[in-house]
């Protein structure tokens, strides 16, 4: 087993949601700004130097003040 690195760069897994979105949903209603698909868990893959960088991209790119939450997150291992 071995870790995936790109250019000594690390991939990372988030799982994450949206809670303004999947709250919305509920009620069988769509968020204005955010697609419908952000009320359930999705996959995305970071790519980045170390898990602090990994972090940091995701408040960047998920803020948890537009209602980001994250539910899971690891450095992808390949077998």
């Amino acid at each position: 087993m071995f870790k995936c690195t790109i250019k000594d760069k690390r991939v990372f897994e988030v799982k994450l949601y949206n809670k303004h979105v999947r709250a919305l949903l509920k009620e069988n209603k769509s968020h204005d700004f955010y697609s419908d698909y952000w009320g359930n868990v999705r996959n995305q893959a970071i790519l980045a130097l170390d898990e602090a960088a990994a972090l940091n991209i995701i408040d960047i790119k998920y803020p948890q003040s537009k209602g980001f939450v994250v539910q899971d997150f690891s450095e992808s291992i390949i077998d």
